[in-house]
């Protein structure tokens, strides 16, 4: 089996100018919930994280069509304190497979149970996000 070609974003790639930043994609995307996992701040930082947690439910994005170069500064992008895992993500019409940055176990992040506000992000963080997404998408190509 392929690995779905469809990211359910739930933190700081919501904001369509850091996905096409980093991805040069157009952020094309549809409203989706992931059940079972719940989102997390991380002490001193502005994104979140996800983790699985029965009766949780995470509400994000799902952009599709992603290829192979886009995966991979996905990959940087997140770093190594993530791991990418098949969901299924619930859409208002079905439901539909993607793949997701969950928390690894073994990752030192301090997690706090408080609630992420996507548009406190958009407000104080989002344009910080973007030169180090044009910086990302730059090296890539010049490997």
């Amino acid at each position: 089996m392929s690995d779905p070609a469809a990211l359910f974003a739930y933190g700081s790639l919501q904001v369509a100018s850091i996905f096409h930043e980093l991805t040069g994609l157009e952020a094309s995307f549809e409203h989706a919930v992931l059940e079972g996992f719940e989102r997390l701040c991380v002490a001193g930082e502005s994104f979140p994280v996800i983790r699985p947690k029965e009766g949780a439910l995470t509400r994000g994005r799902l952009y599709r069509a992603l290829d192979a170069e886009s995966w991979k500064l996905l990959d940087a992008f997140e770093g190594n304190d993530y791991e990418r895992r098949h969901v299924r993500v619930r859409l208002p019409n079905g439901s539909e497979e993607a793949q997701a940055y969950v928390i690894r176990r073994e990752s030192r992040l301090g997690l706090v149970a408080a609630p992420w506000s996507l548009a406190r992000f958009c407000e104080l963080h989002a344009d910080a996000y973007l030169p180090a997404c044009r910086r990302l998408r730059a090296l890539s190509r010049r490997s």
